[in-house]
């Protein structure tokens, strides 16, 4: 595996996705060593608006259609950064490393409530992203860890852009939760590596 902390920084997606794709390869012969057969999970980190959804779309196909679980799925709400985290560990990460099917409750923003049960498929890899993806307990099941960096003008712009109205409305309110995790956490300082998205 690569020196962690080592800076990529392309205009590009696809050769950050490829970037990002040969981290998780690396980590593959140190996870088969392990008694249990899990998948080798990548967790893609930053702020809102940074670009996470796009490169974990990206990099799932680079690593043949990888299944991508969406934090956007698992917070519950607009105040609900910090249980988001939690639930990604209790029922996806926690499973997944035990080498049992991980599974979660969809939670729907128009109808304010959990909806449908999500079953992650098998995988070799599993992708995730969102905010806090890489922080807290979550952090330590992640094979592969990268943290995009974007300025906050750009990164509201493509939030907004994004959204239909309702992030506008609550961007302060989550900054604020973002703030406090990461001023704790400090995932960039944690991560293999960090992708400059603007």
């Amino acid at each position: 595996m690569p020196d962690v902390g080592s800076l990529g920084a392309s205009d590009e997606p696809a050769v950050n996705a490829a970037a990002v794709a040969a981290w998780a390869r690396s980590a593959i012969e140190s996870v088969e060593q392990e008694d249990v057969r899990r998948p080798v999970v990548v967790a893609i980190d930053g702020a809102a608006g940074a670009g996470k959804t796009t490169l974990a779309s990206l990099v799932a196909a680079e690593l043949g259609d990888a299944p991508v679980v969406h934090m956007d799925d698992l917070y519950p709400g607009w105040d609900g950064l910090a249980e988001g985290i939690s639930l990604l560990v209790k029922k996806v990460l926690r499973p997944a490393s035990r080498g049992d099917r991980a599974w979660y409750a969809r939670y729907d923003w128009l109808l304010q409530g959990y909806a449908e049960t999500v079953i992650v498929p098998e995988h070799r890899y599993l992708v995730i992203e969102g905010v806090g993806s890489g922080c807290a307990a979550a952090r330590d099941y992640a094979d592969v860890r990268i943290w995009l960096e974007a300025s906050e003008s750009v990164r509201e712009i493509r939030a907004k852009n994004r959204e239909t109205g309702s992030f506008g409305a609550n961007w302060d309110r989550w900054a604020r939760q973002e703030r406090e995790i990461f001023d704790v956490e400090h995932p960039l300082d944690q991560a293999h590596l960090v992708l400059q998205t603007d």
